[in-house]
């Protein structure tokens, strides 16, 4: 086994769900290393493991390992990363076997699971899997969920090394976006990103269906649309509609925060928007995402709509001419909807430095 290098320089492995759809644990685990490497600059080497299949393999600002499929596939080759890199920290998000959590653990790497759905929160607290397992971060989509239940609480009880971290949404803090974009951006937007739950979308053209919607939203209700487009380089307005490419995290969420309705899916996106504060409107993009949405809904946060563009747009002339901009937003203060990054990068670093006492 490869000997540890001084500790002078931390090293993070991230090991995200990593396929040809979907990307929310990959851009969950991007912010945090993004978060790391803002603190602590030369003092952290950060890798990730990503599938080949994944449509942002060739776009990981860090050093990547590329394997034929996702990690939890493929553990055998996983380890052979572990042992030849031998990570302070291995962060495993919705992915990885047991064995992997156990082998990192052998090669003294502490582990951090991040777990976004309750079956597999359920399976982190399990005696299965929490023994090997340093760190459990369950982002939940609402703050209800953000308590210990009986059966955890007792779990941390027995297991005295394990630590937990309850948050809601993960994000980047706004920041002034580049010039080329606040020189299109009009004063007043309807923003508008539908992920890609995998489960509805399987025979939806996305980005035609976002068209679609677009073009709806700017001619029923006369608000310019802001959209995401990942076949652009550059941004370029038509039509009221103001077309971007992929944005940073943190230029992301600037739009949202910028936004005076969001029109969003019911992953990631949706508890950033209600952490922000956002009146918004959100359309069921998985088979999770329905009670999601269900839920936000009993808690009056935001309006539901179909996939049907005019549905959209009409909830959007709703949303956007009566009190219940003022009534989310009260309401979204009232759960506590919030930003968990700090907590969760403080919570590893703490982890690490340990580590090294």
């Amino acid at each position: 086994m490869p000997q540890k290098s001084t500790l002078n320089v931390i090293k993070i492995l991230f090991v995200p769900v990593s396929a040809a759809k979907g990307s929310g644990e990959y851009q969950r685990c991007l912010l945090i290393a993004n978060e790391l490497k803002l603190i602590l600059e030369d003092k952290i080497d950060i890798r990730f493991v990503i599938s080949c299949d994944a449509t942002y393999a060739d776009s990981v600002p860090f050093m990547t390992y590329k394997l034929a499929a996702s990690a939890t596939k493929m553990p055998r080759e996983l380890h052979a990363i572990i042992a030849e890199l031998s990570p302070n920290m291995t962060v495993f998000d919705c992915s990885g076997r047991v064995k992997s959590y156990r082998f990192a653990k052998k090669n003294s790497s502490k582990v951090a699971l991040i777990v976004s759905r309750p079956k597999k929160r359920k399976r982190a607290f399990s005696w299965r899997v929490a023994p090997f397992i340093d760190l459990i971060v369950s982002a939940s989509h609402l703050p209800k969920l953000c308590e210990l239940s009986l059966s955890e609480k007792i779990t941390m009880y027995m297991l005295r090394s394990l630590h937990v971290e309850l948050v809601n949404a993960l994000f980047q803090a706004p920041r002034k976006l580049a010039s080329n974009v606040t020189n299109i951006l009009p004063k007043k937007y309807c923003f508008l990103f539908l992920t890609g739950g995998q489960y509805i979308f399987d025979n939806v053209n996305v980005p035609k269906l976002t068209s679609e919607i677009a073009h709806t939203i700017a001619n029923k209700c006369e608000m310019p649309c802001v959209i995401i487009n990942s076949n652009i380089k550059e941004p370029h307005t038509s039509n009221n509609i103001i077309s971007l490419p992929p944005q940073s995290n943190a230029d992301f969420i600037s739009l949202l925060s910028s936004a005076e309705i969001c029109v969003v899916g019911t992953g990631d996106v949706a508890a950033q928007a209600l952490a922000l504060n956002k009146p918004s409107i959100m359309v069921a993009t998985s088979k999770t995402g329905r009670q999601y949405l269900a839920d936000y809904i009993e808690l009056n946060v935001t309006l539901g709509a179909t996939l049907s563009p005019e549905d959209i747009a009409n909830n959007v002339i709703e949303l956007n001419s009566s009190k219940a901009k003022e009534s989310q937003k009260e309401n979204q203060n009232k759960y506590g909807f919030s930003n968990g990054t700090k907590q969760t990068v403080d919570a590893i670093l703490n982890l690490v430095n340990d580590q090294k006492l």
